[in-house]
């Protein structure tokens, strides 16, 4: 069982991103199940993206970013409206950190620890 955290940094302005929502959704036989909506906190983080105090089981899950509100909200032209980031938790740690790394018209994730 692992949990799940996050962290939204802008290249464009050097900063973390704080109050994006993000959602987590376990896919399950194709479908998508949603787990919990979170914004990032002042830091750009949002430490337990899970479902409360429970850790997350073995499977697929996916984070949603809603990037458009961010970027209109600085006036900032929209390339990307969301950006979905889909991976596996197979329990072999007890953390899984996926960060995103943003600019108006790129952005990269990676796990981080």
């Amino acid at each position: 069982m692992s949990r799940i955290s996050t962290h939204v940094l802008d290249t464009r302005l050097g900063t973390p991103v704080h109050g994006m929502e993000i959602t987590l959704f376990r896919i399950m036989k194709g479908q998508r199940i949603e787990l919990a909506k979170r914004p990032t906190n002042d830091n750009g983080r949002i430490e337990d993206l899970g479902t409360g105090h429970d850790a997350l089981e073995d499977g697929t899950y996916c984070l949603h970013f809603s990037t458009e509100a961010y970027f209109l909200r600085d006036r900032t032209s929209v390339f990307y409206p969301f950006v979905e980031v889909v991976f596996n938790i197979d329990g072999k740690q007890p953390n899984y950190h996926i960060p995103l790394v943003l600019s108006p018209f790129g952005y990269s994730t990676y796990m981080g620890s």
